[in-house]
């Protein structure tokens, strides 16, 4: 450390690795450790009369956690050493006076944190070495054995080591044993004693080092266990180190290593061990030969039952790794007798499990993993994080997603614990499989292109061929099969030159599938040469037909689909005809029996590509509702070239209504091939009149299996059609004959519904808005002008003036008029409940959210989501809407994952948002993204000649409803009528008149019948907000009584009141309440207060 005669020795004196201690990439168990090792520099310096020249600027932490940097001179440094300790460990969490979060490391700081703070007397260095270990006892692990070793450190005079442990001598003994020169501070030695001509931190024993070392290894630490046996070159370490360095994926060291083995004379469990290192290692460079040497050598010098049955398996391995499987077969057939000596089990259960895994049996993948986790004590970290990613493997053959997705994430977890690229390449990588398969992209890429970068620095061939296999998927489901292709062939033809032949048939597989939605029969055929049992093993059971028949193989499709579950899709497209309607039927959203219940059964994602895998065998075998949901997925997914494939039965229905056009109008046959054309055969088209009925099409299907309607006056009567489900195609059709039937032509009309902001807001007559007042022409314009953009549209008005309708024809004149419609009643949801329905939630989220659940924005995507009484948006669901209309992206409640979502935005408020934003109620900023086209709709009071208008056309849809044409409105009705005020508006109105017209009967409506009540000056002044004044008044009195009894604590009122803080503090604000709850916090106190 200096040029004088005198310097100090330690670990933390050499020039800086790793970050700054402020960027510390460790965990916060480590940074205790890196504390430790800083108290024990303190007490070296303390003990030798020397300080840190810049204190901690210049430390640095590497990724272990082991401490570098620092300079050292003499002289003391007067500050106790927990002030200089407590600078070290908030530097060390990056905090400014308290280290915040759970877990065991952060407890222990603020343990360390407050009991320095208190302190009344300067603590010693070795002092605070015993208050760490006391507050950090993980520290004593042997981990941390590096840390320990920190402890001692040394001042060289005279070119004599005077060595030096910190810490109190019972730190001392419990670590390096009972000294006689202990005493109450750090023990040092006389210049001629046997310890001051020790070597500096002189280490423990062989066998306390290779204990140390398991121990670490089982842990999964391999850096350090690497570390801890450097140097040494005994057989059984140099085996430990290759371990790690495969674990590490090192594979040339670990290459390295097991020539190095090979070439010396070993013991049979040393062979047996470094066997089943050199299978592992020449596996994964491309060697499985080689490994069949080890395998014989070992089995050659195994001498008792166990070292032959662990010989075998070794063998075993090996062959199974060749292909050999007689081989294989033979050699756990020596190994069967001595399977269940726990010595042997676990190792038996391993090799079954790889057997298994090559025979696609997921039965016995899932046996073997369990029986493995019955002796899991016995499993270090990483064989546990193995074991826990083979069931996850097993159930995914047996294509149980959900199960395979929780035990990869068991995996990852326990190997995210762990040294080395493990949680990438392994566990990682299969939840990124088992998600494609699902039909999920969420991070899969990222996932693919860590581990290629992994197993291309370390060699691995065998790696980066399974990784090659997933991209193919990934392309697949990304609907670029012509990309796929082009892998595939690259890659083969890089194995080739490399004389390598790994996973061809599950590549040559994928391939075919390609080429079968590309539509090149052929192509497909040639790949199909390649394919064997283990390929056929990369597919689901319902992809097995497809990929021979869209390779043109129609023979063995049928073959292969005779007794699997979607034979009755299958056969019958195989032989050229549609699969029968009961396949398809659904009953209320559940799968119906037998074929329906196979294919119900089936998440999305399987179920649109096995529809997609139907379209293409034979054009036309899907219904079209099917057709469209399944293209809707593929569009979500990104694969518009899948989407465009199922879109094609589109063309039949041009063809179907040309035919039909050509035809003299009401043709019957024609009519019926083109309800069959848009899948809706069980069609049934009546007209009803006064004489009698007209049937133009006799529906196919049972009249019970007809589930909705069409309806529309014409002609006197009612033309009714009947079908399994209403859409909008048939919509189209059904407007299309109304004008086109042999009748007379009447206009287009609806169910009798109220106009012009009608009852409840929400229904359209046939001739659109009723009214002719100046205001709401001018309101209607600006709102149509609007309509085609994608702004936002911000709608202003009373209750009941129409704003839920106007929002509606928002949505019908713009571009995402057939896109989903989603509306929201911002009034009506607590907080929690609003901001779940908003932006959904991930599981665990809060208490009752058992499972994730996606919210309105994300359910709209591509749509428009309609917020009523935006002005009751809470401050926090504020901030989220702002995020939303600003960079398009949500996040649920319990995620940090942002997802990316397209919908228009139309907000509906009574409120006065400019005042609100003046009194700090509403965002400013969200105010201004939202006032971009503002409509804001008259009252009905303003109107002035409407009120009659609606009126007639409400009593005249009564009438019709109740079958009484003689009901009119009496001349006191109408002076009634148009005297009132209307606080409800259009609402009211409509509500008034059907209530009359019951109590009406068959005489005219008279005044007394409306129930107007007087239209005093009161009425007339609370017009606007009577409604929410009374709620607003309920909520001020819950309010305040809750703050009195809470003695004016807010959040103990809101505890009361099951808010959270941030709630009441809205409402508090929102109602005006500042000033009230001030006395009531006054009161409170003084109350409290007497003694």
């Amino acid at each position: 450390m200096s040029s004088g005669a005198e310097r100090l020795e330690h670990p933390a004196f050499v020039p800086a690795t790793g970050r700054p201690i402020d960027a510390a990439a460790c965990t916060d168990r480590a940074k205790l450790g890196v504390l430790l090792q800083g108290a024990a520099v303190l007490s070296l310096c303390d003990g030798a009369g020397w300080s840190l020249v810049r204190g901690w600027e210049s430390a640095a932490v590497d990724g272990c956690g082991r401490l570098s940097g620092l300079e050292a001179r003499p002289g003391r440094d007067s500050r106790p050493a927990q002030e200089k300790l407590r600078e070290l460990l908030l530097r060390l969490f990056r905090a400014k006076t308290r280290v915040a979060g759970r877990g065991e490391g952060r407890s222990a700081a603020r343990e360390l944190l407050t009991a320095w703070e208190g302190a009344l007397a300067p603590m010693s260095s070795d002092e605070a070495v015993g208050r760490i270990l006391a507050a950090a006892e993980f520290l004593w692990e042997p981990e941390f054995s590096f840390v320990h070793q920190a402890l001692r450190g040394g001042v060289v005079r005279e070119g004599v080591v005077h060595s030096r442990v910190a810490g109190p001598a019972a730190v001392r003994q419990r670590l390096f044993g009972p000294s006689r020169h202990d005493g109450p501070s750090g023990s040092s030695a006389s210049p001629g004693s046997a310890e001051a001509r020790a070597p500096l931190a002189s280490r423990p024993s062989a066998s306390d080092l290779w204990r140390q070392a398991e121990a670490l290894f089982a842990l999964g630490r391999f850096e350090q266990t690497k570390f801890l046996l450097a140097g040494r070159e005994d057989s059984a370490a140099l085996g430990l180190r290759g371990a790690c360095c495969l674990l590490l994926g090192e594979l040339a060291a670990a290459r390295e290593i097991v020539h190095a083995l090979a070439a010396r004379p070993l013991t049979g469990a040393e062979r047996i061990a470094a066997g089943d290192l050199a299978l592992r290692v020449l596996a994964l460079s491309g060697e499985p030969d080689g490994a069949a040497d080890w395998a014989a050598a070992a089995l050659a010098r195994a001498r008792s039952p166990v070292s032959r049955a662990l010989a075998h398996l070794l063998g075993a391995t090996a062959a199974l790794d060749r292909g050999d499987r007689a081989g294989a077969a033979r050699h756990f057939a020596g190994a069967r007798p001595e399977a269940a000596n726990p010595r042997v089990a676990r190792h038996w259960h391993e090799a079954r499990v790889w057997q298994a895994l090559g025979d696609s049996d997921g039965a016995a993948v899932v046996e073997h993993s369990r029986a493995l986790f019955a002796s899991r004590r016995a499993l270090r970290r990483f064989e546990a994080g193995r074991a826990w990613n083979n069931l996850g493997l097993g159930h995914l053959t047996l294509g149980d997603f959900a199960r395979a997705e929780r035990a990869f994430q068991h995996s990852a977890r326990l190997l995210r614990l762990c040294d080395g690229p493990l949680a990438v390449t392994l566990a990682q990588w299969n939840l990124a499989e088992v998600r494609l398969r699902s039909g999920k992209l969420l991070e899969v890429e990222t996932i693919l292109r860590a581990s290629m970068s992994h197993n291309r620095r370390s060699g691995n061939r065998r790696g980066l061929t399974v990784d090659e296999a997933l991209w193919l998927r990934l392309e697949l489901v990304r609907g670029r099969p012509e990309v796929a292709v082009e892998r595939c062939r690259r890659w083969l033809a890089e194995q080739e030159r490399l004389g390598l032949d790994y996973h061809r048939p599950q590549l040559a597989v994928l391939a075919a599938r390609a080429c079968g939605w590309l539509e090149r029969p052929g192509e497909a055929a040639g790949w199909l040469e390649w394919v064997d049992a283990a390929g056929l093993g990369e597919l689901e059971a319902e992809e097995v037909p497809a990929l021979f028949a869209l390779a043109g193989r129609l023979d063995e499709a049928r073959l292969r689909a005779r007794d699997g579950a979607f034979a009755a899709f299958w056969l019958p497209v195989l032989a050229g005809e549609a699969p029968p309607a009961a396949a398809f039927a659904t009953n209320g959203g559940l799968p119906a029996a037998g074929a329906a219940a196979a294919l119900g059964s089936l998440p999305p994602f399987r179920r649109a590509r096995l529809l997609l895998d139907l379209e293409l065998a034979l054009p036309g075998a899907v219904p079209r509702e099917h057709r469209e949901a399944a293209a809707e997925l593929f569009r979500q997914l990104g694969a518009a070239r899948y989407a465009a494939i199922l879109a094609r039965g589109e063309v039949r229905l041009w063809t179907a209504l040309r035919d039909y056009a050509l035809q003299p109008p009401g043709d019957r046959a024609a009519l019926g091939e083109l309800f069959r054309s848009v899948g809706a055969p069980e069609a049934e088209l009546v007209w009803h009149g006064p004489s009698g009925d007209l049937r133009w099409i006799e529906g196919s299907a049972p009249h019970d299996a007809v589930a909705e309607e069409l309806i529309a006056e014409r002609a006197g009567g009612l033309l009714r059609l009947r079908v399994a489900r209403v859409d909008e195609v048939l919509r189209a059709i059904f407007a299309l004959l109304l004008r086109e039937l042999p009748e007379p032509r009447v206009a287009l009309g609806r169910e009798p519904a109220p106009a012009g902001g009608g009852a409840g807001e929400g229904a359209l007559a046939a001739g659109g808005w009723i009214g002719k007042s100046p205001l709401l022409a001018a309101a209607l314009e600006r709102l149509r002008q609007f309509a085609p953009s994608d702004m936002p549209v911000l709608l202003l008005g009373e209750s009941g003036s129409g704003k839920e309708l106007a929002a509606r024809e928002v949505r019908r004149a713009s571009a995402r008029a057939g896109a989903p419609w989603v509306p929201v009643n911002c009034a009506a949801l607590s907080e929690t409940l609003l901001l779940s329905d908003l932006f959904g939630h991930a599981r665990g989220a809060f208490t009752g959210a058992d499972r994730a659940r996606a919210g309105v924005f994300e359910t709209a995507n591509g749509g428009t989501v309609f917020l009523d009484e935006i002005g009751d948006l809470p401050p926090v669901a504020q901030g989220n809407l702002l995020r939303v209309l600003q960079e398009g992206e949500v996040r649920r409640l319990g995620e940090s994952t942002a997802r990316r979502v397209d919908v228009r935005l139309v907000a509906a408020t009574h409120r006065d948002l400019d005042a609100m934003v003046r009194d700090g109620r509403f965002r400013q900023d969200l105010y201004y993204r939202l006032k971009v086209c503002t409509v804001t709709l008259p009252p009905l009071r303003e109107r002035g000649g409407d009120v009659m208008l609606l009126a007639e056309h409400f009593v005249a849809a009564e009438s019709r409803r109740r079958e009484r044409p003689q009901l009119h409105l009496a001349a006191d009705a109408r002076r009634a009528l148009e005297a009132h005020r209307w606080p409800g508006n259009v609402r009211e109105l409509a509500h008034s008149l059907q209530a009359a017209s019951a109590l009406a009967g068959d005489g005219p409506i008279r005044a007394a019948m409306l129930d107007l009540g007087a239209p005093s000056g009161e009425v007339r002044e609370r017009a606007t907000s009577a409604y929410h004044q009374e709620l607003d008044d309920f909520r001020r009195g819950l309010l305040l009584r809750a703050l009195r009894a809470a003695g004016g604590n807010r959040a103990e009122a809101s505890r009361r009141l099951g808010l959270s803080r941030q709630a009441l503090s809205y409402l508090v604000l929102h109602l005006g309440l500042d000033d009230e709850i001030g006395t009531v916090g006054t009161a409170g106190s003084f109350a409290g207060g007497r003694d």
